[in-house]
C-alpha cells in the first residue's frame, strides 16, 4: 500500500483506510476538521486548546505546519468577553 492512511476515533477504535490523506480530506468538512500539517486532520470540537505552535486533545500533543496554523485560526471558534461593569449607575 502506497498510502498509510490512520483513522482514529474516540475511545480509541482506529481504521486503515486504503485511501490518502488528501483524498479522505475531502469528505470531512472544513468547518469542521483542520488539516494541521500534511500528515494530521483533527476534529475541531476535539481540541482542548491550541497556541502559536500546537493543538491538544486530551495528552496528546500535535504540531503545525505554517499552513495548518492559518486554517486553524480561520476555522476556530474564538470567543471575546466583554466584561461588564458591576458599578451603579447614578
Amino acid at each position: 500500500m502506497k498510502h498509510h492512511t490512520l483513522i482514529v476515533l474516540e475511545g480509541g477504535a482506529s481504521y486503515t483506510p486504503h485511501i490518502s490523506l488528501s483524498r479522505l480530506a475531502i469528505f470531512f468538512p472544513e468547518t469542521e476538521f483542520v488539516r494541521i500539517n500534511r500528515d494530521i486532520i483533527l476534529s475541531m470540537s476535539k481540541i482542548d486548546t491550541f497556541n502559536a505552535e500546537r493543538a491538544i486533545i486530551g495528552k496528546q500533543i500535535f504540531s503545525f505546519s505554517d499552513l495548518g496554523k492559518k486554517q486553524l485560526l480561520k476555522n476556530a471558534p474564538i470567543a471575546v468577553h466583554k466584561v461588564l461593569s458591576t458599578r451603579k449607575k447614578k
